[in-house]
């Protein structure tokens, strides 16, 4: 409780005012009691935790909404149907490929609020939310082939029913961090759709043996544990486009989403070659395995898929991935990766104008490598825009208004972020980051705290959690962090930095040169960002050196220094004379 009780004394004032929004926005929807199980979950918590009362704008808001005196929503708007029996009749909602924009921002202004209310279960790390009957948790398909190295496929088989069931207007799927996070795990289906905030979940199998294919599938209700749905498919390989649609389509009917009309061919097959596809998903599967030697590997499989299939768009998408993530894994520098990430990334879009990783792709791009401020801040929004659930598309642009300065938006960002995926540990680091860049130390500690207890092997919310220390004072435990993160990453050459600052700022300058000696040695033999050079510089009081690196960062665009001119990390140096004019070669002037 007492962790608990910290973060929520550590809340901003508007917070309950963020808590106001999601009430009215139910009541004007029409969910009276979602409405009032909000108010009265948020004045729960107050009265436990401090003896308090809501402040009277809430108790007139909920009050309002209780005796009917919201204004209605002038149109209707799609809302998540609920399970029905086979007699019941669903209201109809609008079909389509794409959730509306006004929709998708509804249903994620709601989602960052539910996570704003949510309750931090015992040790976990993880932000519960209320179980919606029409979300969906896809599990990994267990790969039941010969094979074990055919995992990529029952991996991509997930992925691609994952997709199929996103397209659905009034159907919510969890994102693929979060559903794998149970890969492997022997959790219940209660308990998972207690952590995922879903009602149903759907797990398999596939098993693959020269050209046939055996895929299996069940719905259960997270609720009871009760098996909803059933299937197994004996096919051809070749048929492995048709499986999928097929799966998705029984569970549409099983969970009897509203739907107007015909929906349609729910899979489109991205390509007509078996052997592209192959070569793709074996990409996929390296792309999300995130680490330089994965991420090399990922493109040389997209550009076996493009060699056999050059108007394989989403192939094209992933190759830009990859390259767009290289410099941060330093493997190699931007002005390399970056022009082969941006071509394959415009290809896409040439091929399929509405793939919304490809529009983050160059978006992200283009802030982090080439200060395009303008040109990012548009591809982000198109590409939220095309898919509001799109986790990535929100946890990036987060990192572009930090890079921007707009603090307030970078955390709001991630939050998003963070309710759609929430088990990503990645996104829920990245909520500490922006909670410590606002100088929210005691919300920023709690929080990320609680992410490693539930995972205590994940290098960057050890070292996030160094830099807040940090910025309290705690050198001795910011030390301690940051040599953590250093043994867990194999000596990231960022973390090093970290390291060596924080050893400089505690007076172990000897220490501070022995890292930025190896971090030199290192340099010669293979990339390393200049903002690192710049961190330890700055921490040994070499404030004209580290602005010699700065410049040399800018010039060379170093993504990390674009994403963070405005952490506090920088702040010893922003009243030098320099610092205007570093800013202005970022574009931010």
């Amino acid at each position: 409780r007492r962790p608990l009780a910290r973060r929520a004394l550590a809340l901003a004032p508007d917070d309950e005012g963020e808590v106001r929004n999601l009430i009215k926005l139910l009541g004007r929807l029409g969910d009276r009691a979602g409405a009032v199980q909000a108010y009265e979950d948020f004045a729960r918590r107050l009265r436990v935790d401090f003896e308090v009362e809501p402040a009277p704008e809430t108790l007139a808001t909920i009050e309002a909404i209780r005796t009917r005196q919201v204004a209605a929503v002038p149109s209707p708007l799609p809302l998540p149907a609920p399970v029905v029996a086979a007699s019941g009749s669903p209201s109809p909602v609008r079909s389509g490929r794409r959730r509306g924009v006004l929709s998708g921002m509804i249903v994620l202004l709601a989602l960052g609020a539910f996570a704003l209310l949510g309750v931090v279960a015992r040790g976990s790390g993880v932000t519960e939310r209320p179980a919606q009957p029409t979300a969906i948790a896809v599990l990994p398909f267990a790969n039941m082939s010969p094979d074990g190295a055919d995992e990529y496929f029952s991996d991509g088989m997930t992925e691609e029913i994952m997709t199929a069931l996103s397209r659905v207007e009034g159907l919510r799927v969890a994102a693929r961090t979060s559903a794998f996070a149970f890969k492997g795990k022997r959790e219940s289906v209660r308990e998972i759709g207690r952590q995922l905030g879903v009602g149903t979940v759907l797990e398999g199998s596939v098993r693959r043996a020269g050209d046939s294919l055996r895929v299996t599938a069940q719905l259960i209700d997270a609720d009871d544990g009760y098996r909803l749905w059933a299937g197994t498919y004996d096919r051809n390989r070749s048929d492995v486009f048709a499986v999928q649609e097929e799966i998705a389509q029984a569970i549409v009917a099983a969970l009897r989403v509203s739907l107007s009309g015909e929906l349609g061919a729910m899979v489109v097959p991205p390509t007509a070659d078996l052997a592209a596809y192959d070569f793709y998903l074996e990409g996929r599967h390296a792309l999300n395995r995130r680490s330089g030697a994965s991420l090399l590997e990922a493109a040389d499989y997209f550009a076996q898929a493009i060699a056999r299939d050059a108007r394989f768009a989403q192939a094209f998408a992933g190759l830009a991935a990859a390259y767009v993530l290289l410099p941060g894994y330093n493997v190699t520098g931007s002005s390399e990766a970056w022009p082969k990430s941006r071509a394959a990334a415009e290809r896409a879009l040439a091929l399929d104008s509405t793939l919304a990783e490809a529009h983050t792709t160059l978006a992200y791009g283009r802030f982090m490598f080439d200060s395009d401020w303008r040109g990012a801040e548009q591809g982000f929004r198109r590409a939220i825009a095309l898919d509001p659930g799109y986790p990535t598309a929100h946890h990036w642009y987060g990192d572009f208004l930090g890079g921007r300065g707009d603090l307030e938006g970078y955390l709001q960002e991630v939050r998003l972020a963070h309710a759609l995926d929430p088990l990503s540990r990645q996104i829920g680091t990245e909520v500490g980051r922006a909670l410590w860049a606002l100088r929210r130390d005691d919300e920023a500690v709690t929080h990320l705290q609680l992410l490693l207890r539930a995972d205590p092997m994940f290098a960057e919310a050890h070292v996030t959690l160094g830099r807040v220390y940090l910025q309290q004072g705690r050198l001795a435990d910011a030390i301690g962090a940051f040599q953590k993160g250093v043994e867990l990453r194999d000596r990231d050459a960022l973390d090093l930095a970290e390291l060596a600052n924080a050893y400089a700022l505690a007076g172990k300058r000897s220490e501070a040169r022995r890292l930025l000696m190896e971090l030199e040695a290192r340099s010669r033999r293979e990339y390393v960002q200049p903002t690192a050079f710049a961190i330890v510089h700055m921490g040994l009081g070499e404030d004209e050196r580290a602005f010699d690196w700065l410049d040399r960062a800018a010039a060379e665009h170093d993504g990390w220094l674009a994403e963070s001119i405005f952490y506090p990390t920088f702040n010893p140096l922003r009243s030098h004379p320099r610092y205007p004019l570093l800013l202005q070669s970022l574009g931010l002037r």
